[in-house]
């Protein structure tokens, strides 16, 4: 089956769709809901630029958690807590910690 349409509304109390492929081709595409919940066995992304505003961000890691970047910058208003068994820092070239007060132990 073919739709061709100007425009394309619809409404409905509850709906399904079952798909084996699914590919969608927009200019623009904006969303408007309470929750969002994805299962996937894995999802690849490709961004020139991501921007995300919350007030809460909670993520959950059970192996490894990796960040590869040029630089990377984390700034907190008050404090920023780093916990583990072993902490593990090091740098090339400088490894440069400044404060008013350092505690070490």
């Amino acid at each position: 089956m073919s739709l061709a349409s100007k425009v394309l509304n619809l409404r409905a109390v509850e709906g399904n769709v079952v798909l084996s492929k699914l590919t969608v081709l927009a200019s623009s595409l904006l969303a408007h809901t309470d929750n969002v919940r994805f299962a996937a066995k894995a999802v690849d992304s490709f961004f020139e630029r991501v921007s995300q505003t919350a007030k809460l961000w909670h993520r959950t890691v059970e192996e490894l958690d990796l960040l590869r970047a040029g630089r990377a910058d984390y700034r907190t208003e008050k404090e920023m807590c780093l916990r583990s068994e072993n902490f593990l820092v090091g740098a090339r070239k400088l490894a440069k910690l400044d404060a008013e007060q350092i505690h070490i132990g």
